[in-house]
């Protein structure tokens, strides 16, 4: 895979690193103000000595097609489908995927243990059709029912999950990224994978101080990632089910909050 924009310029030693979700932190998908998002591709790309990546649960193909409508910069690093895969960008464009990360998260049974669990569970789990194919994600809806039946059935899930010895990531749906109201993203993947362990295992490529590490998110989906760093934030568009959760949350929305966050963050 290759891609026509530009890297962020990246030079030797990394000395921080900065993760961020894609789908309504560093991309919105009703209308990201070009001036806001350009502001803030100029500051990074004058920071040379700072990794920047995205942690997402889009595909590696709907991560690009975002990027490339209206961005200046490419980041350095891609991690796809929910931390399953990380692709690694060059100066050239070409994406390269990370063998050694695929060799950590390499799980022969994990379509078998996750056709088993649903079949097995008697909560109504419905396929989200719209994602392309994974070899290590899969995905469905949990559509609510009341505040009771809800918290059993996630619950349940959530055991089962264990039993079944699958990575189980559970949050309440955005519907500004396309997905429906009063449902549920329900995402399966093998154990050992997910945002944290993303940030854990590039943090520890990098040998980067915890000091120097910063996440910004939008989502349930994010906190364990928003969490796993010295400086995390949820943007100020973040879910309400997320800002009750984590008490970080940047004064202005989608990259103008991230700009606001790192001016801060650079100036010490």
């Amino acid at each position: 895979m290759k891609t026509n924009v530009k890297r962020y310029p990246l030079l030797a030693p990394v000395e921080h690193i900065i993760y961020s979700d894609l789908d309504e932190t560093y991309y919105c998908h009703t209308h990201h103000p070009a001036k806001a998002l350009h502001a803030f591709e100029d500051f990074l790309a004058k920071r040379q000595n700072v990794l920047f990546g995205l942690v997402t649960g889009s595909s590696i193909m709907s991560a690009l097609q975002k990027l490339e409508s209206g961005h200046h910069y490419m980041p350095h690093f891609i991690a796809s489908d929910l931390g399953t895969e990380i692709y690694w960008i060059n100066e050239s464009g070409i994406l390269e995927r990370d063998e050694q990360w695929l060799k950590h998260i390499h799980d022969s049974t994990f379509n078998d243990r996750v056709a088993k669990f649903v079949e097995e569970t008697d909560v109504s789990l419905h396929s989200q059709t719209q994602h392309s194919p994974s070899s290590y994600k899969r995905n469905y809806y949990y559509y609510m029912i009341d505040e009771e039946n809800d918290r059993k059935n996630l619950a349940s899930l959530s055991q089962l999950a264990t039993s079944n010895h699958l990575n189980l990531n559970m949050n309440r749906c955005n519907p500004l990224a396309g997905d429906p109201e009063h449902a549920y993203d329900i995402d399966f993947t093998p154990l050992g994978t997910g945002k944290k362990a993303v940030v854990h295992f590039i943090n520890q490529m990098f040998s980067i101080e915890f000091e120097h590490t910063l996440a910004f998110g939008d989502s349930g989906n994010d906190l364990e990632m928003v969490k796993a760093v010295r400086h995390g934030y949820l943007l100020a568009n973040a879910t309400d089910e997320a800002k009750r959760r984590h008490e970080n949350i940047t004064e202005h929305r989608y990259t103008k909050g991230m700009l606001g966050v790192l001016q801060d963050y650079f100036s010490d």
